[in-house]
């Protein structure tokens, strides 16, 4: 029905230059409104557009909030700049749902570049944001230097593809507004991309100079770490040292900076902490550059000029060699003191064996009951959970892949699908359907956007993670595809197989980067070393060829492998393990070729499929009977040995933190393993026993097998024991127990 009186008031105000209408005020108000939004729609300055936008947010009704946007619309389709950085705003700082989808549908640009990446990131597909921003700059600076505390976190949380996940997670940790995130950066560090890497130093630079400690000391830890020449520069232009006494020292010391460490450090205090504290690899990094240096005299300080070790760099021979000498005069209590360090596994062993010869352990009754129990544990399996068993919907399994950052497996099988399994959620998720099956070997990019598969035509084929478009086909191979490997900055990728030849790809171009290498012999594996300077790949001959990778022809080889090589695997010790059809897994030092010590281990059935743990001197393989193992790599017996799968194995592999191992058989049989009980009994605890006491407390919830829950309890007792026994104990010193002096 209309009303008569509203129509007259409104003749009056629209005929007259004086009448007032006599309106409703909420009426008078939102006509008011509605004139200040066409008012500044005719008259589109900075400040009024940013009132429009104002408006969009915060008008009291909700049709003026409409009209205010609408207004917008129409400006920045006929090209205002500030309107269309108006829209960008409301959409990436105010979640504005109808400027989300205005620009999703009409992308237009954005004179802001951090807007139109930041948008891009948030709500268009990878391949849109990579586009607008490849370095990851834009992304960066807008996160860090413009991003509201809700922005930040909102871009913290995407999940949506695994290169969003995996930049999210970067951006995350480098905020470094937690202890915890240096040590999270420096151990992605060397998997990062060159363009992360940049982003990163300029992230720990800026931060630096405004006085930022944690930033100061991660810059000179990736010096003393990897040894970055850029970080180095860095660090010697400002005069950066690390905050703390060791790390300090060391870093003197490796960047040879002599004068200033002789100065600090002169009776090498410090040095020999940062030392006995770490990790084998750098352990052997100090030694070397002290060696080549002709800096060694601290060495003296450390061993009193007797051989040194690492608690935990000792091997199982070098544990049976203690145990006898700790055997053969249990009265001398230097073992009370290796109880308090020593690994789990060897302290376990230690107690057991005491607890059969000797009646010291009576007096110590916490002690006594120690060695009951771990005389339980040593006759039983070490402790490994299978997180889930699932079944691949395709129901078999030709080949498996862990993506770069270890959120996903990639299964491919006989039919035309490749499947999919995501390991935080454990749930198969949409598969891609391959133009041929089936599908022999699959290949993740180092950031997890693409795979590249090699199908049963011999063709290579490209396919975009987050779509599943198949981007490329690759022809040049004649025969079987064996192995695909990336370098570690993702720009260029190689490829063998069963006609001989390895072919290099650049990538995700898919253009050939040079002539291929033509061998003699099927190329049953290829692997590239950690520096990404040398390709290694196994031979139907029975031999291992070291191939530089601008070479056509290998420089050197190892032919003396006792039968077909089925797998390798290689670790940052520079170790290379062989495993052949004859059951026998050879290992070798990458540098020097040479055989090591044990030569050999043996096994049931033949081995299909190695991997070093990243960390641990822990090897695992798959057999083609289906049965797991564990080795330690300088013990020819394994630790532990699996009946997981019925059928050939056809997947193994860890993701990167080292912590799930996945396993998978022809049949389609996928088992994700939580290795961290497991880990747990041979990695050095002493720093934080009651963190990982947490962890004990809640496997014993949970885990309902008394064949292992054993070592579970016998883990909880003797933490418990030691830090108790912490408190009684003064400053440790090396052990001098047989030929070594052991630094704990």
């Amino acid at each position: 029905m209309v009303d008569h009186h509203f129509l007259e008031e409104l003749r009056r105000a629209l005929l007259s230059l004086s009448e007032i209408p006599d309106l409703p005020r909420e009426a008078t108000l939102r006509l008011i409104q509605r004139g200040a939004i066409r008012e500044l729609l005719t008259n589109p300055t900075a400040e009024s557009v940013a009132l429009l936008e104002e408006a969009c947010l915060s008008a009291p009704l909700s049709q003026i909030r409409d009209e205010a946007f609408d207004a917008l619309v129409q400006l920045s389709r006929q090209n205002h700049p500030q309107a269309v950085l108006s829209l960008y705003r409301l959409a990436v700082e105010n979640e504005h749902a109808a400027a989300i989808a205005f620009l999703k549908s009409d992308p237009l640009p954005c004179p802001s570049a951090e807007f139109q990446a930041v948008f891009s990131f948030l709500y268009l597909t990878d391949l849109d944001y990579t586009q607008f921003d490849n370095q990851l700059q834009h992304l960066a600076a807008y996160f860090f230097h413009h991003a509201h505390p809700s922005t930040r976190l909102k871009i913290c949380r995407i999940t949506t593809s695994p290169l969003k996940q995996h930049i999210s997670t970067l951006l995350d940790i480098l905020l470094l507004d937690e202890h915890e995130k240096t040590s999270r950066l420096l151990s992605v560090y060397p998997q990062t991309s060159p363009t992360e890497k940049t982003v990163i130093l300029e992230r720990l630079t800026s931060l630096a100079e405004s006085n930022h400690v944690p930033a100061r000391d991660a810059l000179c830890r990736l010096v003393i770490l990897y040894d970055a020449p850029d970080v180095l520069e860095i660090c010697f232009k400002y005069h950066y040292t690390p905050s703390t006494p060791s790390d300090k020292a060391l870093y003197l010391f490796l960047t040879s900076q002599w004068e200033e460490y002789e100065s600090f450090d002169f009776a090498h205090q410090w040095l020999l902490e940062a030392y006995t504290s770490a990790n084998p690899s750098l352990r052997q990094k100090i030694l070397a550059h002290a060696r080549h240096n002709g800096q060694v005299d601290w060495l003296s300080q450390v061993s009193s000029s007797r051989p040194a070790v690492i608690l935990w760099e000792l091997s199982p021979a070098d544990w049976e060699k203690i145990f006898a000498i700790v055997l053969a005069n249990p009265s001398d209590v230097q073992w009370l003191q290796l109880l308090t360090y020593a690994p789990l596994h060897w302290s376990a062993q230690l107690l057991s064996r005491l607890a059969k010869t000797s009646h010291l352990l009576i007096e110590e009754p916490e002690l006594n009951e120690l060695a009951h129990l771990s005389e339980a544990c040593t006759s039983r399996p070490l402790p490994i959970f299978s997180q889930s068993i699932l079944h691949s919907p395709a129901g078999s399994a030709a080949c498996m892949a862990i993506s770069p950052f270890g959120m996903e497996v990639a299964l491919g099988g006989l039919d035309s699908t490749i499947q999919f399994l995501d390991l935080t959620s454990l749930e198969w998720q949409k598969p891609i359907i391959s133009p041929v099956s089936p599908t022999r070997y699959i290949g993740y990019d180092p950031q997890a956007g693409y795979l590249v598969c090699a199908g049963g035509d011999h063709r290579l084929r490209i396919f975009r993670r987050h779509d599943h478009a198949l981007l490329k086909t690759l022809e040049g191979h004649k025969g079987q595809i064996r192995s695909i490997v990336f370098q570690s900055d993702g720009r260029l990728f190689y490829s063998a197989g069963f006609d001989g030849m390895i072919q290099s790809w650049h990538f995700p171009s898919g253009l050939a980067a040079r002539p291929p290498v033509l061998t003699r012999n099927e190329i049953l594996s290829l692997s590239l070393s950690p520096d990404n300077k040398t390709l290694i790949f196994t031979s139907a001959d029975r031999t291992c060829h070291i191939l530089p990778i601008q070479a056509q022809k290998p420089v050197q080889s190892i032919s003396e492998l006792d039968g077909i090589p089925l797998a390798v695997a290689l670790n940052r010790r520079q170790k290379l393990a062989i495993a052949t059809r004859n059951a026998t897994i050879q290992q070798f030092s990458l540098s020097s070729l040479k055989s090591l010590v044990p030569p050999s281990f043996t096994t049931e059935s033949p081995i299909t499929h190695l991997v070093f743990h990243p960390d641990l001197p822990l090897l695992f393989g798959m057999g083609l009977d289906g049965k797991l193992y564990v080795w330690h790599e300088d013990d020819s017996g394994h630790l532990l040995a699996i009946e997981a799968h019925q059928q050939a194995g056809c997947g193994l592999g860890l993701t990167p933190d080292g912590d799930k191992l996945v396993s998978c058989s022809s049949d389609g049989r996928v088992i994700v393993w939580d290795l961290q009980s497991f880990l747990l009994f041979f990695q050095p605890l002493h720093n934080d026993p009651h963190r990982w006491l947490e962890k004990i407390d809640l496997w014993l919830k949970i885990e309902n097998q008394p064949s292992t829950s054993r070592w579970i309890e016998f883990a909880r007792g003797l933490l418990q024991w030691r830090a108790r026994y912490d408190i009684q104990i003064e400053e440790a010193e090396a052990l001098q127990i047989g030929e070594y002096d052991i630094l704990l």
